[in-house]
């Protein structure tokens, strides 16, 4: 029986570098042995008990990351739907996606890609994630940040410096701050 994908080749599978097949082959008892010279005994025993660190770092990282995940998505304000693709697009699963690219997202999401972009630099600074080879690299998002800021059609109409800063303040994002609107109307009614 043929199974026919849609796929053309390794790129569309989202693949990014070939498998290391030594290491795919090679124990971690093979290693040891090759290296540090051990007997296999001892290479055997001592390669187990690496193995079982190692594979416990990665569950507990692994759960941590999921924790973080679900904490902001629990948390978070705005659409949950955003929020997702950005996750999406941050970790490299955006060919999974029914919009792979950000442009189509954000279309069929009915936001900006700037509002896309924007949750996927959110998840890439939770996660300890490099930026995407999609996404601009921090100083040329700074330089671009600049020059809008510098030339923002608000600022035609700004009579003073102090009007002016105050077009291009910056606001970082906290995950643990909830969202404008978001709070609960007791919470509005005590400010009031």
């Amino acid at each position: 029986m043929i199974i026919e994908h849609d796929f053309n080749d390794a790129a569309d599978w989202g693949v990014q570098e070939a498998p290391d097949h030594a290491a795919l082959i090679d124990t971690t008892a093979d290693y040891l042995q090759e290296r540090w010279k051990l007997n296999r005994p001892i290479a055997e025993d001592l390669g187990a008990w690496i193995d079982a660190k190692e594979e416990l770092a990665s569950e507990s990282a692994r759960s941590g990351a999921l924790a973080r995940v679900v904490g902001v998505l629990i948390h978070m304000g705005g659409d949950l739907k955003v929020s997702v693709y950005g996750l999406a697009f941050a970790v490299g699963m955006n060919r999974l996606l029914k919009w792979p690219t950000m442009t189509l997202a954000a279309e069929g999401l009915g936001v900006t890609r700037a509002a896309v972009s924007k949750k996927a630099i959110q998840w890439e600074d939770l996660l300890g994630l490099k930026r995407s080879a999609h996404m601009k690299t921090d100083k040329a998002r700074e330089k671009y940040s600049e020059a809008q800021k510098k030339n923002h059609w608000r600022k035609a109409g700004a009579s003073s410096v102090s009007e002016k800063s105050k077009v291009c303040e910056v606001v970082h994002w906290d995950p643990n701050v909830p969202a404008p609107g978001t709070e609960d109307e007791d919470q509005e009614e005590a400010v009031a």
